[in-house]
């Protein structure tokens, strides 16, 4: 417990970076109501786009950023920061600042679970959870909440046409007039958005052949499957810029995971698999995945068997999976839910004994072992109720549903996890999953 908390002071919440849609001014409008404190810091025109109450600039440096948010924290008596995610250069020094000053941190990203899910959690993600990783505990902790559904009883969907707008809304005032308003901002994307909606443009245009090609292609693999014995492995692409990547995996870059898989996939699997590459689904074409990819399994004489894929419905490809490979993606904890085995080479939440295999993936290619059923039945219960939310980043109900939820996890605390001590957590990756 903090000062602030035992002298009974209200709570002042600090709000940094959050989704490029109006959902974190929804959450600071949420958590007004509460009687809480609510400041904000704009770093970037796009922020002010979807923020219209009170908040204070910074334009300064990236050097000088954690000095002025050490001061500011003092100065406004701050007792929490919320922010999206905890890779994104303002942010990961902000968490070192919280740290120092034992400010309590709130870190907002989408839902492990999926669809319809977001995650608000404290400290950090995936390497930096406070989430138990061991089974016994997972088990015993989930009996202290009464059984939920994987859905929410309000269903939304997502439109792409929305976040799209949303997302241009957010980076377009930043490219025309950024070296004007705030010359010293360092963007967090990789890549710069322009050339980013280049590679979307081509995409879109393509959308409809792509469609039929992918559907295409999954009815040619169900055909090959039918025949006794034969086994299909799943890698599913992440976002190049994803920091689940460049924060949370050993390599942190996934061409080299990629490179990895396969040449273990010529090496050891057997014959009578075939190993599937789905491209993610909000990935911008602008790497040619296809093109690397065969020219790789053309190298390792494996052309044959190995295919990718630009869209389809996962939920079918699951259907047909013997094993998932993953860095750390959410298909991962989507496949364990259906029953399939799943491997990961990354820091993932849901790297568990019980759950994903522990052994290295020469093994897992000929053995892969479905998940405890009830381990998972567990460890969805208890993520549901801890630090995931029911909510969206972009659909206007969900927005104010997640908002609403978020607002009340992060004023009322994190059942059982508030408990945990807070401290900066090493990251660590799996040891020994490649030959």
């Amino acid at each position: 417990m903090t000062a602030t908390e035992s002298s009974g002071a209200r709570k002042v919440i600090l709000l940094l970076q959050g989704p490029s849609s109006p959902f974190l001014q929804y959450v600071g409008i949420s958590l007004e109501k509460y009687n809480v404190k609510v400041r904000r810091i704009l770093l970037c025109l796009g922020d002010r786009v979807f923020w219209s109450l009170p908040a204070d600039w910074y334009r300064g440096k990236f050097c000088d950023w954690a000095n002025f948010l050490a001061e500011y924290i003092k100065k406004h008596s701050v007792t929490d920061i919320l922010m999206l995610g905890d890779g994104r250069p303002y942010h990961k020094q902000a968490i070192r600042v919280a740290n120092d000053l034992g400010i309590r941190i709130h870190i907002l990203e989408h839902g492990y679970l999926r669809p319809n899910w977001l995650t608000v959690e404290p400290d950090g993600m995936t390497s930096r959870s406070k989430f138990p990783r061991d089974p016994e505990r997972i088990l015993r902790l989930a009996k202290c909440f009464s059984a939920t559904t994987h859905e929410p009883a309000v269903v939304w969907k997502d439109s792409f046409f929305r976040y799209a707008i949303q997302d241009l809304a957010f980076n377009l005032p930043n490219a025309l007039l950024g070296w004007v308003f705030h010359r010293c901002y360092q963007p967090y994307a990789p890549v710069s958005p322009l050339i980013e909606y280049s590679g979307w443009g081509l995409k879109l245009l393509k959308l409809p052949l792509t469609r039929l090609i992918a559907r295409k292609k999954i009815g040619r693999l169900t055909e090959r499957l039918s025949t006794k014995g034969r086994m299909l492995f799943l890698f599913p692409l992440q976002l190049s810029g994803d920091y689940q990547i460049r924060v949370h995996s050993e390599l942190g870059n996934q061409y080299d995971y990629v490179l990895k898989v396969m040449e273990s996939f010529a090496k050891h699997c057997p014959q009578n698999a075939d190993l599937l590459f789905k491209v993610h689904p909000l990935d911008n074409g602008l790497f040619p995945w296809k093109r690397e990819i065969s020219k790789i399994s053309r190298r390792l004489d494996v052309a044959d068997r190995v295919h990718v894929l630009d869209g389809g419905d996962l939920d079918k490809i699951l259907s047909l999976c013997s094993g998932v490979i993953t860095i750390n993606s959410t298909v991962g904890l989507s496949a364990l839910q259906r029953g399939v085995a799943v491997i990961t080479l990354g820091n993932a939440i849901y790297d568990i004994q019980g759950l994903s295999y522990q052994g290295d993936l020469k093994n897992f290619w000929n053995a892969p072992m479905a998940p405890q059923r009830a381990l998972i039945d567990a460890f969805t219960k208890l993520l549901q109720a801890t630090i995931q939310v029911k909510g969206s980043f972009v659909a206007p109900l969900g927005i104010k549903i997640g908002a609403a939820n978020v607002a009340d996890r992060v004023v009322n605390q994190y059942p059982i996890l508030h408990r945990l001590p807070s401290k900066p957590r090493h990251i660590s990756f799996p040891v020994g999953r490649f030959d």
